[in-house]
């Protein structure tokens, strides 16, 4: 949260950290930044925050904490709608869109300027534009909105940020015209990252510990259903064993009786 000094929530970010292999950081933050042409301050003040935030922590809480920076990561993205516009006239920005020339272009993007003026974004890369300005469209429309109460100049609002090291390389970067469903036009980015080698005798530990682990476990379910085998066939002939001898007393007993009635009947006949 970033407004109101983080107690309102209508623009904000999420970080998220990952482990690659137990031994590689990876970290996410996907924010909404402030919106406004003239709020270019606050939103460069949100990424040195987000940079600066500890693993785990929410942003702009300076409680202690033994965390890992978020900028400390072994790698790390920034993403969404990070809100920099483009520093010239909606007509002149029109021009260089109609004549594809985003590298003329760029050189007027809040973003693109503060990485080159100031030392706290110099973590900060981004892969080369070669793709429209993604706002702001008339909704459901390739057309950009011109009309004069909602005038915006069209800016690449939408981006993804990564980190400035050796261990990552983008492979395209480009954005979605066919998704059409708000102003925004959606970005999508392709890299190809360097984990840390993981020692050979880490790796055999790690699967005998797996091994020994999925045995213990196999032999305890096993003993647990091979006792709860035996009690039941212990019960159940138990059981058996005694509906068999109930059986035979009352076998016996009526037999008796067959023999005490033929009895009385053999004596009152010969009576």
């Amino acid at each position: 949260k970033t407004a109101l000094f983080g107690t309102l929530g209508n623009k904000g970010y999420l970080t998220l950290n990952l482990k690659l292999f137990k031994n590689t950081d990876i970290s996410f933050a996907v924010g909404h930044l402030e919106a406004g042409k003239n709020s270019n301050e606050q939103r460069i003040s949100t990424l040195k925050q987000i940079l600066s935030t500890k693993i785990g922590e929410q942003g702009f809480d300076d409680s202690p904490n033994d965390g890992m920076k978020f900028k400390n990561s072994d790698l790390w993205f920034i993403i969404g709608d990070l809100n920099f516009r483009i520093e010239t006239s909606f007509e002149k920005s029109f021009e260089l869109i109609q004549r594809r020339e985003y590298e003329r272009l760029i050189e007027f993007d809040q973003l693109y300027i503060c990485r080159l003026r100031d030392g706290g974004l110099v973590d900060i890369d981004e892969a080369k534009i070669n793709f429209p300005p993604t706002y702001k469209y008339i909704s459901r429309s390739n057309n950009y909105v011109n009309d004069i109460e909602n005038l915006r100049t069209p800016s690449w609002t939408d981006r993804i940020l990564f980190c400035h090291k050796n261990n990552i390389r983008n492979l395209e970067y480009l954005s979605i015209p066919s998704i059409m469903y708000s102003d925004h036009r959606p970005v999508q980015a392709s890299f190809e990252i360097d984990v840390k080698q993981q020692n050979r005798m880490d790796n055999i530990n790690n699967y005998s510990n797996l091994y020994n682990n999925n045995i213990n476990n196999y032999n305890n379910n096993y003993n647990n259903k091979f006792h709860q085998n035996i009690g039941e066939y212990i019960n159940n002939n138990i059981n058996i064993g005694n509906n068999n001898y109930n059986m035979n007393n009352q076998n016996n007993y009526e037999k008796k009786q067959n023999y005490h009635e033929y009895m009385n009947n053999f004596r009152n006949n010969n009576d």
